[in-house]
This record gives C-alpha cells, sequence and structure tokens, in this order.
C-alpha cells in the first residue's frame, strides 16, 4: 500500500516517529494516534476492535475494506506529522535516525552461538557455587522474608522504602542498602548479596540467550530506540541494550562483524568533561586542556593534599570521579558509594 499508493517506504513511519521524541520530548507518546490530538488532526480510522484475533483469510470484503481505508488513512496521518515536524527538525539528524532504522531492519552483526552459549552456562555454573557456599536454597535467595532472615542471622538489620502500597525492603539492585551490602567488609554478607542480585537479575544469562537465538537466525538486528531517553540518548529494545553490553565481556566478544569488516570503538577524548567545564566558565580547567595537561589531576590534589601526576592511578580516579560527579550534580551518598565501590 506505502509504495502503489505514496511511493515512500515502509521505514518512513519509523522515522517520523523517531522524530517526534527529539521534536516533542519523552514525556508525550509518539504513537500515531497520540501524536494526531496533539497536532488536532482527525483520529485514526482502523477498526481494531472489529479486527482483533481475526485472520485476513477470514475477513469479510467489508471488514477488509475498512481495514485497508484505515491503514491509508494512517499512513495520512504520518504524512502531515512528518512536515509539521520536519519544519525545526536538524537535517543532520535524519542521517543518525536512517543509521538507527536500519541496524535493525538491515542487520550485518554475526554471532557466535557457541560463545553465547559459554556465557550461559559460566553464569548458571556461578550461581550454584554461591548458594553451595552460602548453604541455602534458590528459595531463599528469591524470598523478600527469607532474606530478610538470614540477613538478620548475620547481624545485618534490612533497610525499607517506600513502595505502592506502604514500605517494602530495599532489595532491589539499585537501592543503596544493597550497593552497600555488596561492599560490606564480611565476604558471607557480600556474598550472600550478590546471590540475591545474581538469582533475581540474571541479566547475563537472559542476554546470551536472547543473542544466542538471534543468531541462529542470521545477522542479528541492533535495536535501539533514537531519543528514548530524556537525554535524546537511545534506549534499548527487545530487552537487549547493545549499549550496556560489559566491556571486554563474552557478550561483547561473541558479536562480531561479517567478513571483510572489523568492529571498532569510538570515543572523544574526555568530551564529558570539556563540554561540563565550557557550560560552567570553568577556564581554568578549559586552560589545562589548551596545554594537554591532565584535567583531572588537579581536582585530586586539592582532595588528597598533595600533588597528584598520572601516575597515581587510583588517586586520578578519584580526580575524575569528582570532576564528572560533582559537575554533573551527583550528591554526597552517591559520590561515596561510587568512590568505596572504586568505579573510577
Amino acid at each position: 500500500i506505502l509504495s502503489h499508493h505514496y511511493g515512500i517506504k515502509p521505514k518512513f513511519i519509523l522515522d517520523t516517529l523517531s522524530m517526534a521524541r527529539l521534536m516533542l520530548g519523552n514525556h508525550l507518546s509518539v504513537g500515531l494516534e497520540s501524536l494526531a490530538r496533539h497536532y488536532g488532526l482527525a483520529a485514526k480510522t482502523v477498526p481494531y476492535d472489529r479486527m482483533r484475533g481475526v485472520h485476513w483469510a477470514d475477513m469479510d470484503a467489508d471488514l477488509r475494506s475498512t481495514l485497508a481505508s484505515g491503514c491509508l488513512r494512517d499512513i495520512e496521518i504520518t504524512w502531515d506529522v512528518f512536515h509539521r515536524l520536519g519544519a525545526g527538525f536538524p537535517p543532520e539528524e535524519y542521517q543518525v535516525i536512517d543509521m538507527t532504522v536500519r541496524q535493525f531492519t538491515e542487520p550485518k552483526l554475526i554471532g557466535d552461538v557457541e560463545t553465547f552459549g559459554k556465557v550461559w552456562v559460566h553464569e548458571n555454573e556461578r550461581k550454584k557455587q554461591l548458594l553451595e557456599d552460602l548453604g541455602v536454597t534458590p528459595g531463599d535467595m528469591q524470598s523478600a522474608d527469607k532474606f530478610a532472615e538470614l540477613l538478620r542471622a548475620e547481624g545485618v538489620e534490612p533497610e525499607t522504602k517506600e513502595g505502592k502500597n506502604g514500605l517494602i525492603p530495599a532489595f532491589a539492585k539499585t537501592d543503596d542498602f544493597m550497593q552497600g551490602l555488596l561492599e560490606h567488609d564480611d565476604e558471607r554478607i557480600r556474598t550472600l548479596a550478590e546471590a540475591r542480585l545474581g538469582l533475581k537479575s540474571t541479566l547475563d544469562q537472559t542476554r546470551a540467550e536472547r543473542l544466542g537465538f538471534m543468531a541462529t537466525r542470521g545477522p542479528m538486528p541492533v535495536y535501539l530506540s533514537y531519543c528514548a531517553a530524556h537525554t535524546t540518548r537511545w534506549g534499548g529494545g527487545d530487552k537487549v541494550n547493545w549499549q550496556n553490553l560489559k566491556r571486554g565481556s563474552d557478550l561483547r566478544k561473541g558479536c562480531r562483524a561479517p567478513a571483510g569488516h572489523k568492529i571498532v570503538k569510538a570515543d572523544k577524548s574526555q568530551i564529558e568533561c570539556r563540554i561540563l567545564n565550557y557550560v560552567a566558565e570553568q577556564w581554568d580547567v578549559i586552560e589545562r586542556f589548551s596545554k594537554n595537561e591532565d584535567p583531572y589531576t588537579g581536582i585530586a590534589s586539592k582532595f588528597y593534599g598533595r600533588e597528584i601526576t598520572r601516575t597515581d592511578t587510583a588517586e586520578r580516579g578519584v580526580g575524575k570521579q569528582l570532576e564528572l560527579s560533582c559537575g554533573y550534580g551527583a550528591g554526597a551518598a552517591t559520590i561515596q558509594l561510587t568512590a568505596a565501590r572504586g568505579t573510577y
């Protein structure tokens, strides 16, 4: 219908919805019906209530005609929205959207099923060993009440947080309490936390399964959602966020370029620090950049009360953390937790 009636490719619809995220923000749904309401356009006419669960072969001529007319109306709405968004859309972003969509519609990466399988097995054995070392069962780890009892037996009182219906245990991976347990001085408590998070969030195993299945079908589609975050960064799709595969991990190594090509990593040198200090008008740090001096040793030297150089790897790392964390508005608790974790 698209090609014959309008002479355009179906990918045009995806491009238009992507444009809406950048121009309108992610607080508004970029569904076609929502966009039509936003611009005061006529509503969609596809009869979803009549077609749910009905195959095309089982539809009568009237329903087929109504459905086809509704689809054509959708294209007209999309075309109208496209022109409204295009009035102020940055021209260079068209290429970015095109690249994002083609990563999924025209996949190139080759997956190594054997490598993904090894990741799954390794994670499975690692979790089993954790439980054996602790002398607990999977049920103990999956039950919040039993996990709380195990912590109390070790002298740790579980913290709580506000839930939908009152206070609930702060046992999520992102909770400061659980992050603190992972840094606990007592090895048994650290292992309890690792086991709890390992069983509740089998991230590497889930990703290995999904990537492995993709690899059995042919080239792997990279599903990224343009401007999904409020910062306009991409979001992940299909429960595999390709942006979050751990550096140096076997999951990354299992994703390979086709014959005759290589995968390369491109990065703007210290780009966050450069832009941050320019916007903040921190001209002394900008001057360090102009002289090709290290931007992190200055604040590190102030923190430690002595001169820190590039050779002081750990101390310089703290300087990098402070420069970026303070500049981007992290609070004291987050800065302390990140430092304790040794992230930098």
